[in-house]
């Protein structure tokens, strides 16, 4: 049984941190794609036709039923190698949030640096609260003197919790702050993808007086926006209570019998 869950939690972090953000992005490409409107076979070179009114379930009624079944296996693939892409991207990025006084100046730093697919990391790695707690779980722990730091210490104390703890929230909030970093790349993604289709069709809609579905494109900025800021926030949160609850389970395990 102690396998079983340990395969699963293995399992829960492909599900979780890569395939689930690849899914979303499929869906904000497909909207992005219901946005374009008319501008589909100009944008594409003829490849992607336009989606009607009716939306994705019109064009997938017009797939042949031999291939429907190949067409939902492609959208599968497709969203677990996107979420790796997007995963990447985001480990890739990372400065340390701003330290302005001002939440609101602090938001809109922080959000410039997701727009530029670098989402913030927190300032701290954990609570200074438990720093009572982080040095003594570190002297019991027996790392070498000079060797006596976080970036030493959470790999360690992470082993030593998977090994001996029956239940641990460490893998909880890893897979966690791993899905809303990427769920904010790819609304970064689908917010420039926005950004795009409405310069392209401002300029079309000038001279050739043909646009892309206006509402849903201006829609679609506006909430791309708000799904970045809102999952970079919630992201240093979970990355936070990760590093957090490494430290409070690992000193649990090791004061077990002690004094």
């Amino acid at each position: 049984m102690e396998q079983l869950f340990n395969k699963l939690t293995s399992l829960s972090y492909e599900l979780f941190g890569i395939f689930v953000p690849g899914f979303v992005l499929s869906l904000f490409l497909i909207w992005w794609w219901w946005c374009v409107g008319s501008l589909s076979p100009i944008i594409s070179f003829g490849y992607l036709p336009m989606i009607g009114m009716k939306g994705v379930s019109e064009g997938y009624g017009l797939v042949p039923d031999e291939i429907k079944f190949g067409l939902v296996v492609y959208i599968v693939v497709a969203s677990y190698f996107l979420g790796h892409l997007i995963n990447w991207v985001g480990r890739s990025g990372g400065v340390k949030e701003s330290m302005a006084d001002s939440k609101k100046i602090r938001l809109i730093s922080n959000l410039s640096n997701c727009l530029f697919f670098s989402v913030p990391k927190p300032r701290e790695s954990y609570y200074q609260s438990l720093e009572p707690l982080f040095k003594v779980a570190e002297d019991r722990l027996g790392l070498p003197v000079d060797a006596r730091a976080w970036s030493s210490f959470y790999p360690v104390a992470k082993s030593l919790v998977a090994q001996e703890a029956k239940y641990s929230l460490i893998a909880t909030y890893q897979n966690k702050y791993t899905l809303h970093r990427s769920l904010t790349i790819a609304s970064v993604i689908w917010f420039w993808a926005s950004v795009f289709i409405a310069c392209f069709g401002a300029v079309f809609l000038c001279h050739f007086h043909v646009g892309p579905r206006w509402i849903p494109v201006v829609l679609s900025i506006l909430f791309s926006l708000m799904a970045a800021l809102g999952f970079s926030e919630s992201y240093r949160f979970n990355w936070l209570m990760f590093d957090n609850t490494v430290i409070t389970e690992s000193f649990m395990l090791l004061s077990r019998g002690k004094k």
